[in-house]
């Protein structure tokens, strides 16, 4: 099991809504990008050990973000449930398989890992109710996710959500693997390699 992957998604008008308070309205220390890409949801920049690896658009790590525990934990608690990946289709508004995404995974209530959802809502600056359901991935030899983005067209009804939009995507390594598995940003040329604990 290699990831663990969780979008952050709130609907379109709190997303707006937010520039006068709350979490999204937190401040941060390049604004000018906002001018560029318009209004988006701000990290916890403060938060321990975080880094930026690209600017616009914005990556983030985290080193040690998950403990081993941790880890095992979410792979004990998921493996009984691995299926294959669904993807919403724009085109027909289904929810099914796609030959693009070969791995497999399974959702895992917040419930079942308290101090995870913690630091998730404490990195992403948010409550735990804006938060998608937590998957876990994994890609077994071969199995892959060709290029794409988390990011949708517009609002859409999926993950518990209703005519909602994800604003950013926050994933986590659990184990290190000695060959592939890596994150690669096509357009950035940028590649990821696995770390376990990191998000």
């Amino acid at each position: 099991i290699s990831t663990l992957g969780m979008h952050i998604e709130m609907a379109c008008e709190s997303a707006l809504a937010g520039q006068g308070g709350g979490p999204a309205s937190e401040t941060r220390e390049d604004d000018d990008d906002e001018e560029e890409l318009g209004p988006f949801h701000r990290l916890n920049l403060q938060y321990p050990g975080i880094k930026r690896i690209h600017q616009n658009p914005d990556l983030y790590a985290v080193e040690n973000f998950l403990t081993h525990d941790e880890c095992d934990r979410i792979i004990e608690k998921a493996r009984p449930h691995l299926k294959p990946c669904l993807v919403n289709n724009e085109r027909n508004g289904k929810v099914e398989r796609d030959p693009a995404r070969t791995s497999t995974n399974a959702n895992l209530p917040r419930g079942e890992v308290p101090t995870v959802a913690r630091k998730i809502t404490d990195l992403a600056n948010c409550r735990a109710d804006q938060l998608e359901i937590l998957q876990v991935l994994h890609y077994g030899e071969g199995q892959e996710f060709v290029p794409h983005t988390d990011g949708f067209s517009g609002p859409f009804t999926a993950c518990g959500f209703e005519q909602s939009t994800r604003l950013a995507t926050l994933f986590c390594y659990l184990n290190d693997v000695e060959v592939g598995g890596s994150t690669y940003f096509s357009r950035l040329d940028l590649d990821i390699r696995p770390r376990r604990g990191t998000a």
